[in-house]
């Protein structure tokens, strides 16, 4: 019996689900890397259906979260994502969970309805690209990107992401130098 990649992929990323479902959330220990790494571009749209990419939350420090509505460690966390981006959002932070719903945004306007979910703004990739160009097997995957578009930190697993650690994680980040832009590139973004 052969078994396509689509549904190896569908029982793996179930699997995963009920294995981190009963677990309890922390505050993630993310440890921020030596050096930067460069993050390559891809697409998706708003809550307005319009075509974004990260290039345009420039100048910003992105916490960056793909999830989906039918993920259960995704539900639990989704609220400590919210309750962050109350607290630290702005023109220096931002909290970008993207959805990886192939249902697109009516399953998670839904969603946020279902829950109350009010400070999170919604994006959704309906195609899975951004889980492909990111390396992200695993849902929910939380990146921390700083200002300049360069991923500094990775978390794998669902988190208590308004805890105290975290909130002084970010801060630290967002509160460093403004680094100097090379004007050869955007962002320090890789476009593909």
């Amino acid at each position: 019996m052969r078994m396509d990649t689509k549904r190896i992929g569908v029982l793996f990323l179930s699997m995963m689900a009920v294995t981190f479902a009963g677990q309890a959330m922390a505050a993630p220990a993310m440890k921020l890397y030596d050096a930067p790494w460069p993050v390559l571009s891809f697409r998706f749209t708003d809550a307005t259906r319009h075509t974004l990419s990260l290039a345009d939350f420039g100048g910003r420090v992105l916490l960056l979260n793909l999830w989906a509505t039918w993920c259960i460690p995704c539900r639990k966390e989704m609220p400590s994502l919210d309750r962050l981006q109350a607290r630290l959002g702005g023109p220096a932070f931002h909290v970008l969970a993207l959805s990886q719903d192939k249902a697109g945004d009516d399953a998670v306007k839904r969603f946020f309805r279902n829950v109350g979910i009010h400070h999170l703004r919604r994006y959704v990739d309906s195609t899975g690209r951004s889980a492909n160009v990111l390396g992200v097997f695993v849902i929910p995957t939380t990146l921390l990107i700083d200002w300049e578009g360069r991923e500094i930190g990775r978390y794998v697993g669902a988190a208590d992401w308004d805890s105290p650690a975290v909130i002084a994680l970010i801060r630290r980040v967002v509160d460093a130098p403004y680094p100097t832009r090379d004007p050869g590139t955007e962002n320090g973004l890789r476009y593909e």
